[in-house]
């Protein structure tokens, strides 16, 4: 007689956190060849090996790859079934909660279920003791799920046995995982730390919120599938209960493009950037002044202002030199057209070493403070209601309505005048000579006076160029006037 299989409906979850663990797993063989005939812990066609009983078959799934796949071990009467997909950034206590979930609906039944740990070679994996009834029989199932950061996946083991010693059984599947071994034949690359200080990392976010994403969302989490088959076989004269779980995730393809389309813009611009992943993100990373590793997240909390954020903290990560190798391990088919993802709307910032003037044409000098000096202001000057940044934007479209090529410059961490922001002019009469202006001039009760005053302190000479108020309000809003020069 032949064995009845049960479908149940499917379970999924979405995944937000990112983790890096490592566990358990087997030496994955081409289907129907026997491990007793083959050197199981000389095999790599997946990356991974563990040891097992002598004599146990293994075989694996048609599309076993490094990136999903699943694995079946049996013994005369165990049988063990590993399942492995990228990780998709979920807790695998999460993950054991929706497995158990589906063994506790329509005509399944949960009878108990303890939950425990396996301490391996590298890390833990959390596992599921799991006791159930399905059609009036019964049976138990051990599940172990951990994340491997070495190669950026998931694992899910199952195991059952017709052992009806409970100690025994999970004796011999605790034996198995202890076994595991991620070989991560892959390179991991070392993101971070952020630096602090210098122009570059606020340059970098100018360039970044010079774009925008034309779907203005942020990214969805990512979704895990769980699916539960039930058969029931016969064996001397009754029915003996087992399971199946199946276990997938579906491909990044926004957060993939979304990368691919932020490296671009960055390798356009002049930076060294690659596509990395690890735990359910994918980031670009771009290498510093200093040759490290940054990261830029694709998910910025406002992507309709944005295409990214430098990212703080230190992390590895697996790194790719081109999309279709991200793409081809996350089982991604489709490409993506930058002009339909990203839409440009502005010049980014520039970071700037004027030359400062020896000497000027004293009529025109002349001219420049009379401007300055010509307008009042009736407010006093306050920290973030009222400040420099105020004064520099107004003092710039004053000067342009003027005729006067005027720049809005800024300072950065580790500038001698950070925090501050004040007015560059070009300098008609020299290539490349320009004149820095002081907006932020007080009395003594902190009464701002003047529209700005002629400085020639080396100081004033470089930083962070904006070439209008609009430019920079567009990056900066919290700072931004949005002031239009009207000649």
């Amino acid at each position: 007689m032949r064995g009845q299989v049960f479908y149940l409906r499917l379970f999924r979850f979405a995944a937000s956190s990112f983790f890096a663990l490592t566990l358990l797993a087997l030496a994955l063989l081409p289907a129907g060849v026997h491990a007793e005939d083959a050197d199981a812990s000389n095999y790599h066609g997946v990356d991974f090996t563990i040891a097992h009983p002598a004599g146990w078959k293994t075989s694996s799934s048609d599309s076993g790859s490094h990136v999903s796949g699943s694995l079946s071990a049996e013994g005369p009467c165990d049988h063990l079934i590993l399942s492995w997909i990228r990780d998709p950034g979920m807790d695998p206590g999460d993950i054991l909660d929706q497995i158990e979930k589906a063994y506790d609906s329509e005509e399944v039944k949960v009878l108990s279920s303890e939950r425990g740990e396996i301490r391996m070679k590298e890390q833990t994996a959390k596992t599921l003791n799991l006791a159930y009834e399905f059609n009036g029989y019964r049976s138990v199932k051990l599940f172990a799920v951990w994340n491997s950061s070495r190669s950026d996946r998931l694992f899910l083991a199952s195991f059952s046995s017709c052992n009806d010693s409970d100690n025994g059984n999970l004796a011999l599947f605790e034996e198995l995982a202890a076994s595991f071994v991620d070989l991560g034949n892959r390179d991991l690359t070392k993101l971070g730390p952020k630096p602090l200080d210098g122009a570059w990392p606020q340059v970098l976010g100018d360039l970044l919120s010079s774009y925008h994403y034309k779907e203005i969302r942020t990214l969805p989490g990512r979704t895990v599938h769980v699916k539960v088959g039930f058969e029931l076989s016969p064996q001397n004269g009754t029915y003996v209960l087992d399971s199946q779980e199946e276990l997938w995730t579906d491909p990044p393809e926004m957060a993939a493009a979304r990368a691919g389309a932020v490296a671009q813009i960055l390798q356009q611009a002049g930076y060294e950037a690659r596509l990395v992943q690890r735990g359910g993100e994918i980031a670009v990373a771009v290498l510093d002044p200093s040759k490290k590793w940054q990261q830029v997240s694709i998910n910025p909390a406002s992507p309709e202002r944005m295409v990214g954020v430098l990212a703080n903290g230190t992390w590895e990560a697996l790194m790719y030199s081109d999309g279709e190798d991200l793409a081809e391990d996350n089982g991604i088919v489709e490409g993506f057209d930058l002009d339909k993802l990203i839409q440009k709307d502005c010049e980014p910032s520039r970071y700037v070493e004027l030359k400062a003037l020896a000497e000027t044409n004293q009529s025109w000098l002349d001219g420049l403070r009379e401007v300055l000096e010509s307008y009042d202001y009736d407010k006093y000057y306050e920290e973030n209601v009222f400040d420099c940044s105020n004064t520099a934007q107004i003092c710039w479209s004053v000067l342009r309505q003027k005729g006067y090529d005027a720049r809005l410059m800024m300072s950065y961490k580790g500038h001698p005048l950070d925090p501050h922001m004040w007015v560059g002019l070009r300098y008609p009469y020299e290539s490349n000579g320009y004149v820095a202006v002081e907006t932020a001039n007080t009395d003594e009760k902190k009464r701002l006076v003047h529209l700005g005053r002629v400085v020639t302190d080396a100081a004033y000479f470089k930083g962070i160029m904006y070439n209008s108020s609009a430019q920079f309000s567009r990056m900066h809003p919290e700072e931004g006037m949005r002031l239009r020069p009207r000649i």
